[in-house]
């Protein structure tokens, strides 16, 4: 059956296939919404990353402090492009495109 719903089966109340097909509902809205609200979250950290970029030389200090491997150097070459110092966290630290992306997000989200 399409999205996880169950049909009735046999000696199994009507009210227990009605339940499952609620959560199989709820499930269904709940990814739903999650992949709505993703993009919300990228456009945020997008506006975020447009004041670490208007105030690169303060945010490099807390960058350098918050990825110890990463040296002020290597920050300030990156001058303000996130791609750059995204492909930074992947080399120094062994991380995946999306990984190093994810990290970024959270220390905006965090500052």
């Amino acid at each position: 059956m399409p999205f996880g719903f169950s049909p009735m089966r046999v000696n199994q109340p009507a009210d227990r296939v009605a339940e499952r097909n609620i959560r199989a509902h709820q499930r269904l809205i709940l990814q739903m919404a999650r992949r709505l609200v993703a993009p919300l979250k990228t456009e945020d950290s997008a506006m975020n990353w447009d004041q670490v970029q208007g105030n690169w030389k303060q945010m490099k200090g807390k960058m350098v402090e918050s990825w110890g491997k990463l040296t002020d150097d290597e920050v300030t070459q990156a001058q303000g492009d996130r791609e750059q110092f995204e492909g930074l966290i992947q080399e120094k630290y062994g991380k995946t495109k999306e990984e190093a992306r994810q990290e970024v997000d959270n220390w905006l989200a965090k500052n």
